[in-house]
């Protein structure tokens, strides 16, 4: 009896559950995130997933932008799938960063595949500009009202350090965010663009000790949708 009165207590109360899921710190370092996770909305009728697998405890390794003579960038790259066709719309991608700063700066760009199968053309006019909060925490960077859909030969999501003044740190020649990455054991689907050429990211080889002869994954998701934003 008592414990079908605390369910009812709870229903009555739903301010206090949502309290208690406030308070629930950044998920552990062992949570896993599903590869595909569908969130449906009654009203309204929309329908969001989650594509793209981040293992949270993968997520051992984060670099801050350096001054280099050349444009660095990292990319992921997001093979389509037969069940995005529910949700085919790209809403939002969303980055694990860490700042000291209340604000920090950074570049998002989506790429085709080329035939090669390396990023090819880019998929927006201007590149999409991502803000970090102070914090070790999840960075949401939404498309809006792009209407993009998810292409059939899959797509890269490409990320580049904003170089400002405002970013630099006191470390000389670097700059925030740092942006997470995992640590995997093949280089699939993991790209860096030095000197204006794309090419699968290198091993570690030694320089940490713990990640020799693995690969750095930029640790991104990739939010779909039933619908555009209106």
């Amino acid at each position: 009896m008592i414990f079908k009165w605390a369910i009812v207590f709870l229903v009555l109360n739903p301010a206090l559950i949502r309290s208690q899921i406030a308070e629930k710190p950044f998920p552990h370092r062992d949570t896993i995130f599903l590869s595909e996770v569908v969130v449906s909305q009654i009203k309204g009728k929309n329908k969001n997933r989650v594509a793209g697998r981040v293992l949270r405890g993968k997520v051992d390794h984060f670099l801050p932008g350096f001054a280099q003579p050349y444009t660095l960038q990292f990319a992921r790259f997001f093979p389509h799938k037969d069940t995005y066709a529910t949700t085919p719309f790209i809403a939002s991608i969303r980055f694990i960063t860490r700042t000291r700063q209340e604000t920090a700066y950074f570049r998002v760009q989506l790429y085709e595949a080329n035939r090669q199968g390396k990023p090819g053309k880019a998929m927006l006019d201007e590149e999409l500009t991502g803000i970090a909060r102070k914090g070790h925490r999840w960075t949401e960077v939404s498309l809006g009202k792009r209407h993009i859909r998810f292409p059939e030969k899959g797509f890269f999501v490409g990320i580049e350090w904003s170089l400002s003044k405002a970013n630099e740190t006191l470390i000389f020649n670097t700059f925030e965010p740092e942006i997470g990455f995992m640590v995997l054991d093949s280089a699939n689907h993991s790209w860096v663009l030095k000197n204006k050429a794309w090419s699968q990211i290198n091993p570690f080889q030694g320089e940490i000790k713990r990640f020799k002869h693995r690969y750095k994954h930029l640790a991104a998701e990739v939010v779909l949708s039933n619908r555009p934003a209106d």
